[in-house]
C-alpha cells in the first residue's frame, strides 16, 4: 500500500520531522544527565536542591518521551500504520500543550523567577558558601567565570558564613586577621588574576572600611548571571518557537498521511 506522488513527499516530510524529534530526545536526556552530574553548572546556585532536582528529572522524562514520540513517528510514516501514527498524533499533542503551558508559566512568572535568582545567590554567599560543598564550587565557578564577587558586590562577604567559620577555624596570624572585627576575608575565586596566589591571597584579607583591591572583582554575581541567563533565554525562547513549530507541521502532516494511508487501504478492500 505504498503512498505516491504528493502523499510520497509528505511521508518522508514526517520521517524527517521525527528523525529531528528523535536526535532532540537524546540531546535533552543527554544534557539532563550531564547536568545533574556536573556539580559546577551555574543553574545549581539558582534554585534549591528539590527544585533543581527535580527539574532536571523532567527534563530528562521530556527527552526520553520525544525520543519515543520521534521513534513512533518515523516507523508509522516508514511502515504506513495508522496506529503508530494516531499514536504519534496524541502523544506529540500533548507535548505541544505542555510546552506552551510552560511556556506562559515561565512568561508570566519571570518576575518571581528573578526574585527567586537572587534570594538563592543571596543565601548561597550568606549561608552556604564554605559549608555545602557543591554550592561553594558552583560559586567558585560562577565567580571566575563571570569575574563577579559576592551577591551584589565583594562586601558581602563580610557578614557571610563564610567569615565566622574563618574565625573558628583561623591559626596563627590568619586566625589575628580574620578573628578581628576591622578585618574580613575574600574567596580567592574573587580574584582576577588566580595565577598569582600570593598576591590573590594578600588581597583577599580587607578591612571593613578599606577599598577593594584592584585585583579583586568588584561587581555582584546577581547582575550578572542575570545578563547569562537573559542572553541564554532568548536563545530558549527561539528554540521552543522553532520545536513549536515543527510540532504543528508534525501534527499537520501526521494526520493527513494517517487519512491518506487509511484511504488507499479502503480503496484497496
Amino acid at each position: 500500500m505504498a503512498l505516491s506522488g504528493c502523499y510520497a513527499i509528505l511521508k518522508y516530510l514526517v520521517v524527517i520531522i521525527n528523525f529531528i524529534f528523535f536526535v532532540a530526545g537524546i540531546a535533552v536526556v543527554g544534557v539532563g544527565i550531564w547536568i545533574l552530574t556536573d556539580s559546577t553548572m551555574y543553574l545549581q546556585v539558582v534554585q534549591d536542591d528539590t527544585n533543581f532536582h527535580t527539574g532536571l528529572y523532567i527534563m530528562i522524562a521530556a527527552g526520553a518521551l520525544m525520543f519515543i514520540v520521534g521513534f513512533l513517528g518515523c516507523c508509522g510514516a516508514l511502515r504506513e500504520s495508522p496506529c503508530m501514527l494516531v499514536t504519534f498524533f496524541s502523544f506529540l499533542l500533548v507535548i505541544l500543550v505542555v510546552e506552551v503551558a510552560a511556556g506562559c508559566w515561565v512568561y508570566t512568572n519571570r518576575n518571581e523567577l528573578e526574585n527567586m535568582l537572587q534570594d538563592h545567590v543571596k543565601q548561597t554567599v550568606e549561608i552556604d558558601y564554605g559549608t555545602i560543598d557543591y554550592r561553594t564550587k558552583t560559586f567558585d565557578t560562577i565567580q571566575k567565570h563571570l569575574k563577579c564577587c559576592g551577591a551584589n558586590g565583594p562586601r558581602d562577604w563580610s557578614s557571610a558564613r563564610f567569615n565566622q567559620a574563618n574565625k573558628k577555624s583561623g591559626s596563627g596570624m590568619d586566625l589575628a586577621l580574620s578573628s578581628s572585627p576591622q578585618f574580613y576575608r575574600l574567596p580567592l575565586s574573587c580574584c582576577n588574576t588566580p595565577d598569582s596566589r600570593q598576591i590573590c591571597d594578600d588581597a583577599s584579607r580587607i578591612g571593613l572600611s578599606a577599598k577593594i583591591p584592584v585585583v579583586m572583582y568588584k561587581e555582584g554575581c546577581i547582575d550578572k548571571l542575570k545578563e547569562v541567563l537573559s542572553d541564554h533565554m532568548v536563545i530558549a525562547w527561539a528554540l521552543l518557537i522553532t520545536i513549536a513549530v515543527l510540532e504543528i507541521f508534525g501534527l499537520i502532516f501526521s494526520l493527513v498521511l494517517c487519512c491518506a494511508v487509511r484511504s488507499v487501504d479502503r480503496y484497496k478492500s
